[in-house]
């Protein structure tokens, strides 16, 4: 079993290929200082691609050789890609979160990068947690307005909200705030 890891501030992709190997592709690699890698997914091209907070931010694909190509032209929002999966049409998909407008953002297998703003009504859009659905359409949490996303693979961004799902997740934010708790502790064991 291979486990690929972007760690962010060490510049670094490891690749544990068994419990005992470890390849570390460090910054001579191609992911020099300043690089914040933060999510990682296989694309349809057989290459990993993960996002790249750092300055400037950019989605970046490794080889499994580990030659690593950085793709920054095509942003239009202020936001830090973070998180990336591979989507029905063989693009990779990306969320882009923290400085709006945020965006729900799209890079070909060439590299070119296309971003979608927030549907009208929902300006605050913070899109995480990006999955493909079972319609062929991808989905994701917004937990700033609060809502359910869905954007299709032409970019139309639609968000499905109702006045219970908003009344429920501020009293759980509200609580998890007096408690100073984190919203979610995940633990992996690998086999």
């Amino acid at each position: 079993m291979s486990l690929l890891v972007a760690l962010g501030g060490m510049a670094a992709i490891p690749m544990a290929a068994q419990a005992t190997a470890l390849t570390e592709f460090p910054p001579i690699a191609g992911l020099g200082m300043g690089h914040d890698p933060l999510g990682i997914d296989v694309g349809a091209d057989g290459n990993l691609w993960f996002t790249d907070g750092g300055t400037p931010h950019a989605i970046d694909r490794i080889t499994p050789s580990g030659a690593i190509q950085s793709f920054t032209q095509g942003f239009t929002s202020a936001a830090t890609p973070f998180e990336i999966t591979q989507g029905p049409d063989g693009n990779m998909w990306f969320t882009a979160t923290g400085s709006p407008p945020n965006a729900i953002g799209r890079i070909t297998p060439s590299g070119t990068i296309t971003e979608f703003g927030p549907p009208i009504g929902h300006p605050n859009m913070a899109p995480a947690e990006l999955t493909v659905g079972p319609d062929g359409n991808l989905w994701f949490l917004d937990p700033a307005t609060p809502a359910i996303g869905k954007v299709t693979t032409a970019g139309v961004v639609t968000e499905f909200t109702t006045e219970k799902m908003a009344r429920r997740f501020e009293q759980l934010y509200r609580s998890l705030i007096l408690q100073r708790r984190p919203m979610a502790v995940l633990e992996t064991t690998i086999l």
